[in-house]
């Protein structure tokens, strides 16, 4: 392995850590903190709805760690920064609040893009499948 590709795993792997802390970390929040429980009651939402949030969040962020399921964990972890982000503009909160959704869909693509960078082509796939 190349010394860029060495670079480019550990920087794929440091961001899927950074990633999945930052979800399960959030997702338990979603339990029980009073910040949260008063925030999904302002947007409108039923508890049910922010513990089934909390719940996603956490399942994401593991899916994240586990090679088989990333691609699943970074789509969820997508429409759920996407649902974020339409949660804050319907209730006219400021711009800002839009910035923790917009990082971390900048890291589900910055990871999504490393890796797809470092995939060997379809034509060499093709060929070493054929030997």
């Amino acid at each position: 392995m190349s010394k860029i590709a060495r670079l480019r795993s550990g920087t794929v792997w440091f961001l899927r850590i950074l990633l999945a802390l930052a979800f399960v970390t959030i997702g338990f929040a979603k339990f029980g903190s009073p910040m949260w429980i008063d925030n999904f009651a302002r947007w409108g939402y039923p508890d049910w709805f922010r513990l089934a949030v909390g719940g996603l969040e956490i399942i994401s962020g593991v899916s994240v760690l586990i090679p088989k399921t990333l691609k699943l964990g970074l789509a969820s972890v997508s429409v759920i920064m996407i649902g974020a982000s339409i949660t804050h503009l319907r209730a006219a909160e400021p711009l800002g609040h839009l910035v923790g959704p917009a990082v971390y869909l900048v890291v589900v693509f910055a990871i999504w893009g490393l890796r797809r960078s470092s995939a060997p082509a379809m034509s060499s796939t093709r060929l070493e499948l054929g030997r």
